[in-house]
C-alpha cells in the first residue's frame, strides 16, 4: 500500500467511526434541530467515505481492505465510551482485543 492509500484507510476508519457515533447521538437526542443535524451529518460521512472505501476496492484485494476497514467495528465502541460516555466492560474490551489480533493476522497474511 502506498503512504497516502494507508493515510485514506485510517482516515476511514476513524472518520466513519465519528459517523456511527454522529447517528447514535442523532438516534438518542430528544431536541429535534439537533437529532436531524447529527443524522444528517452521520449519513453525510458514511457517504464521503463509500467513495474512499470504493477508491481502495479498486486498487486492492477486497477481502484485503474490508478487513482492514473493520478497524470501525473497534473504534466505535471507544468513541462512543469517549465522545457519549458509554461503558465499556472488560467482555467488550476483550472483544475489541481479540478482534485487533484476528485483523492482524489478516493483514499479515497479504
Amino acid at each position: 500500500m502506498t503512504p497516502v492509500d494507508i493515510l485514506l484507510l485510517i482516515t476511514n476508519v476513524c472518520v466513519t467511526s465519528l459517523g456511527v457515533v454522529l447517528l447514535k447521538a442523532g438516534a438518542t437526542s430528544t431536541k429535534f434541530r439537533r437529532k436531524y443535524t447529527y443524522i444528517f451529518s452521520g449519513f453525510s460521512i458514511y457517504f464521503m467515505m463509500s467513495l474512499i472505501t470504493i477508491y481502495l476496492y479498486s486498487r486492492y484485494q477486497l477481502v484485503f481492505v474490508q478487513t482492514l476497514l473493520s478497524l470501525t467495528y473497534v473504534l466505535s465502541p471507544v468513541f462512543a465510551a469517549l465522545i457519549l460516555k458509554e461503558k465499556l466492560n472488560k467482555g467488550i474490551v476483550f472483544g475489541l482485543v481479540l478482534l485487533v489480533f484476528g485483523i492482524f493476522l489478516v493483514s499479515i497474511s497479504y
